[in-house]
């Protein structure tokens, strides 16, 4: 049984590898002038010792290599047309097939430009193609974000229309009409960043905290880096790109409070630390109200704080509903909180603390029917 086995898969081998090759042809371009001239093709090989042959069913056309057992681009060349009218010739390679169009000699072609460049937003560009009467051309393109009249006969106009980006990338393309290459480009979307975070408080003893960059999820290509206005505040990434978060080592300070910050891609992060000797004498903190309430739909409050210059202090909240987005400072400041949507139950209350002092918020049972959106115009209480 088992020679029986070894004898089949022996047997089976050369179908199993043949089945194992793929590939892919492409050519930089399809059209060639009457004058004769040559062309790009690109056979890819996705296998490895998967062989391969490149012919055409014309005489008039020839490479530089007959074939191979890996990737390789080939240079196609054809010969002048004797004829006047137009002619074409099959490229077979490795199972693919490519049409080539070779034009007539009594045609030629140019174009009114060699280059179009489009704003991010996309839009709608026109360019000139200049040739014979009777003389047919065509545009060849690669990618489908482009769009563009396809083929005509005679002079005449060609459209290109490109819709927008989402890259933070340049891109680009190259058309051709005929023979004539046009670049057609598109400039990319500005990085837009977030930083998070927007305050961070911290003890005097040497310590670490956390920040997020968030960029949009369709700019992940976006790049930032890192400065600080302190020696002592430490980000451990310098740089990076797309959205992160980012480990900060903070020195202990053995004088009085103190403040620093960090800045990424534009956007800063206010950094509040104690000191070691503690609050100088007389510091007095309260809160800009003691108590305010909000709807069942919950809302993000920014709240002020007042306090003696000099002296530090951090807000907790003793509610575990109560969401602080950021709460630290010396001397006057604010703090952001997020009163969430309520679901269900009856009215409840919670507090916010900064140094002994209380704030009270009051969520009554009045369901809404969405919950808060994100701190873009906030309400100060």
């Amino acid at each position: 049984m088992n020679h029986l086995f070894f004898l089949l898969i022996l047997l089976l081998s050369p179908v199993l590898n043949a089945q194992s090759c793929s590939y892919d042809m492409n050519a930089d371009n399809t059209w060639i002038s009457g004058a004769g001239g040559k062309i790009t093709v690109s056979v890819l090989v996705h296998s490895n010792g998967c062989n391969w042959t490149i012919s055409s069913d014309a005489s008039w056309i020839s490479f530089n290599t007959s074939g191979s057992s890996s990737s390789a681009t080939i240079t196609v060349t054809a010969q002048p047309n004797p004829n006047s009218q137009e002619r074409t010739a099959v490229i077979s390679a490795a199972g693919k097939q490519i049409t080539i169009t070779q034009g007539s000699p009594l045609c030629s072609y140019t174009t009114s430009k060699s280059s179009l460049r489009f704003p991010n937003t996309g839009g709608t560009q026109t360019l000139n193609v200049t040739t014979g009467p009777g003389c047919p051309w065509s545009v060849h393109k690669f990618l489908d974000w482009v769009g563009v009249t396809s083929s005509g006969i005679g002079s005449a106009t060609v459209t290109v229309v490109m819709g927008p980006t989402s890259s933070v990338q340049t891109q680009g393309t190259t058309i051709f009409i005929n023979d004539q290459p046009v670049s057609v480009t598109i400039d990319p979307i500005a990085c837009s960043y977030n930083l998070g975070p927007q305050q961070i408080g911290a003890p005097a003893t040497s310590t670490s905290a956390q920040i997020s960059v968030l960029v949009s999820a369709l700019q992940a290509g976006c790049t930032w880096k890192t400065s600080t206005s302190a020696s002592w505040i430490k980000p451990e990434a310098t740089q990076g790109s797309g959205s992160a978060t980012i480990n900060i080592n903070l020195d202990s300070n053995p004088g009085a409070p103190r403040s620093g910050t960090l800045t990424v891609a534009g956007k800063t992060a206010l950094i509040y630390q104690a000191g070691a000797k503690g609050n100088p004498a007389g510091c007095s903190f309260s809160f800009d109200r003691n108590n305010f309430s909000v709807s069942g739909s919950g809302e993000y409050v920014k709240v002020g704080v007042r306090a003696t210059p000099g002296c530090y202090w951090k807000a907790v909240s003793n509610s575990s509903w109560l969401y602080l987005q950021y709460g630290a400072g010396i001397g006057d400041g604010s703090l952001l909180v997020n009163v969430p949507h309520l679901t269900s139950g009856g009215d409840r209350s919670g507090q916010l603390i900064v140094e002994g002092q209380t704030l009270t918020i009051n969520q009554l049972s009045t369901l809404q029917t969405s919950p808060p959106s994100a701190p873009t115009n906030l309400r100060k209480k």
